[in-house]
């Protein structure tokens, strides 16, 4: 059991890294370079994942 929870633990730490680089990227680049503002990039910030997640439940 303790031989398992470093592996686990740095895989964790490494997927939420590259998750949280490509999330701000993605939402410097929208406020940014296409000048959509704060409020609008964050409504897509927080809008996108939320219709995935109900688009992916509906179709299960």
């Amino acid at each position: 059991m303790l031989n398992k929870v470093p592996a686990a633990t740095l895989v964790f730490w490494m997927i939420k890294i590259m998750s949280t680089t490509v999330g701000e990227t993605g939402a410097d680049y929208l406020a940014v370079h296409v000048s959509l503002g704060t409020a609008a990039t964050g409504g897509i910030m927080v809008g996108h994942p939320w219709d995935r997640l109900g688009r992916h439940h509906r179709r299960a």
